[in-house]
């Protein structure tokens, strides 16, 4: 068994190439039945459309407005954590000018395994948001969906039936401000 894996190691390292002006890291491609090679790492596929994105100039609003998307659906996809429908992804991987295998990396089912960086600011203070008003909002949800029968607001917000926006407001002193609105479908536990 160790010898197979140590051929098979070999094999695939001796396929790896440089594909146009990316230089992939060892073990990002391997050789198809057909002769071609698939991208296994979405990490890579990311970091090529977010290089492609940003050489013309495209913003999420402007891929938005080619699939009908919202821009927060899109940079998700284009993160590797949501995944477009085919016609949508066609649109954007012309637009960005993607090559087949990205483009592939792109169409397969999103591992969603990686938990925000406490390192990176802007994750931090997200995952700080929840943290500190995390009770407080599960408190005001069980007030905001009482009922008469004792058990509304037992429930979670859903993560599959949602939506998140983002857009930049003003404040009262004139100061620019984040505006984050999370749009989850309420789903009550069920008695049995």
């Amino acid at each position: 068994m160790l010898y197979f894996l140590i051929f098979d190691a070999a094999i695939i390292s001796k396929t790896l190439y440089d594909r146009k002006d990316y230089k992939l890291r060892q073990g990002n491609i391997y050789p198809t039945s057909k002769g071609g090679s698939i991208i296994r790492d979405i990490k890579l596929a990311v970091e090529i459309a977010r290089e492609k994105r940003l050489q013309k100039r495209l913003t999420f609003d402007d891929l938005s407005k080619l699939t009908g998307k919202s821009p927060m659906f899109i940079a998700a996809a284009l993160n590797g954590m949501q995944r477009l429908n085919n016609k949508d992804l066609e649109s954007v991987a012309k637009a960005l000018e993607l090559d087949d295998e990205t483009k592939e990396a792109f169409a397969q089912m999103p591992l969603r395994k990686e938990i925000p960086m406490a390192a990176d600011p802007f994750k931090y203070r997200l995952m700080e948001m929840i943290g500190v008003y995390s009770d407080a909002l599960r408190e005001r949800m069980y007030e905001l969906f009482a009922d008469e029968t004792g058990r509304g607001g037992d429930a979670i917000p859903s993560a599959i039936d949602f939506s998140i926006d983002m857009k930049k407001g003003v404040g009262k002193h004139g100061e620019p401000r984040i505006i984050i609105t999370l749009n989850a479908k309420y789903l009550q536990y069920t008695e049995f």
